[in-house]
């Protein structure tokens, strides 16, 4: 617990506030001029390496490229498995219902009778008759570029739910998209580009088939707000679609029901702890306002020598890209949350008036090497990843709080 109050009480370093306590008793001598150039160069370092961390984390490594590859086709493997499975399952589900109607239709036909009429509420039992078909199509632009085009020309979870509500609200008896059977509990929702309908990735086009009177249920259906979405889709997103009647269509039954209960829970109890924190802001008095005045310059432009020196860093390694040796590519993520780290903490210490180079550079370089230092002592412990996740936590927490309070400097928010 300590460890944790500290973190989240003190996240600045108390090394700025030593620093002006020193000054201002006079017992911190002038800054010379390579201690600027230190700083210039220690942001320099600092912009280098975060730039060179992030191209080199997000560079795909040979042996993720070959688990993915391997990934894939098990899961094709699985997917072929999983589709002979479900078939088997429907021969025998048929199989079952044609024994239960046998056995009923002679014994008890009103029984049979009833749960006739509850499949087909339920949507289990396949149904055939009259109704409408529409049609969705994403635009042909995607088709050309999937990857690249703009994911508001494609068909979305949301336009398959309206076109389904209108189709319920214009008398439909039974409705299915691309054969799956919609039921009381389908949910019609998005992965990536895929919509899934009862976690059944489906892919364009969409053919939302509905059972019902067809005479009544065209301009029923005209008349609801899907039938305005439908013109919104074709006439700014290119999305194609088409409302056609249907003199005969066969759906089948969904073969996913199960019995589900819901109840109400107690809300969460307030956090007391909750709106009452406040950060105390570094007291002036008995400071002149000339001195004041000075030091705030001073600091202003030593902070300005960091950030110039962050963005020339940050420059330079995208054009020069180096190479980090794969040994210390484990490091790299620790690397990127310590210089976040002292970033943010020179950032609140210069809102705060006690920002000092030194204390920067040091921290800077630091926190690196101890959060470095247990990472690998943790690898050869067998431990490396708890430690990692150890490091980043604490520096992590240390850099919402900093956070927090810029946002409050800045915002007053």
């Amino acid at each position: 617990m300590t460890l944790l109050n500290e973190v989240m009480h003190r996240p600045l370093d108390p090394g700025y506030a030593e620093a002006t306590a020193r000054r201002r008793r006079g017992d911190e001598p002038a800054s010379p001029v390579w201690r600027r150039v230190l700083l210039a160069a220690a942001a320099v370092g600092l912009g280098i390496a975060m730039t060179t961390a992030s191209t080199t984390l997000r560079a795909p490594r040979p042996e993720a490229v070959q688990a993915r590859t391997l990934l894939t086709e098990q899961i094709a493997e699985r997917s072929a498995v999983a589709d002979e499975l479900q078939a088997a399952t429907d021969t025998l589900s048929r199989e079952i219902a044609e024994l239960r109607t046998a056995a009923l239709s002679a014994q008890d036909p009103d029984l049979l009778e009833v749960l006739a009429r509850d499949e087909l509420a339920a949507g289990t039992a396949a149904v055939a008759g009259p109704g409408l078909r529409v049609t969705l199509a994403d635009a042909e632009v995607t088709q050309n570029d999937p990857d690249g085009a703009d994911p508001d020309l494609r068909v979305q979870d949301v336009d398959l739910q309206v076109v389904v509500n209108g189709l319920w609200a214009a008398g439909a008896e039974a409705v299915a998209i691309n054969g799956q059977r919609l039921t009381a509990l389908t949910a019609i929702r998005s992965a990536n580009i895929a919509i899934l309908v009862d976690l059944a990735p489906l892919s364009s086009p969409y053919v939302v088939e509905a059972i019902g009177d067809p005479e009544a249920m065209e301009p029923a259906f005209a008349r609801t707000s899907a039938g305005d979405r439908l013109a919104i889709l074709r006439n700014n997103y290119d999305i194609d679609s088409e409302v056609a009647v249907q003199s005969e269509m066969q759906l089948p039954g969904s073969a996913r029901t199960r019995l589900q209960s819901a109840r109400p829970l107690a809300p969460p109890a307030p956090d007391p702890r909750a709106g009452t924190a406040r950060d105390a802001a570094p007291g002036w008095c008995g400071v002149r306002r000339r001195m004041w005045h000075r030091r705030a310059l001073r600091t202003r432009e030593r902070f300005v020598i960091a950030v110039l020196g962050l963005i020339v860093g940050v420059v330079g390694g995208l054009v020069l890209q180096p190479t980090v040796p794969p040994s210390l590519q484990p490091y790299l993520p620790i690397a990127v949350v310590a210089a976040l780290d002292a970033l943010f903490g020179g950032m609140r210490a210069l809102l705060d008036g006690i920002f000092d180079d030194r204390v920067f550079v040091v921290s800077f370089l630091s926190n690196a090497v101890v959060a470095a230092l247990i990472v690998f002592l943790g690898d050869q412990l067998g431990v490396g990843t708890q430690l990692s996740t150890a490091v980043v936590v604490v520096l992590g927490i240390r850099i919402f709080s900093n956070a927090a309070a810029i946002r409050r400097h800045l915002f007053k928010a």
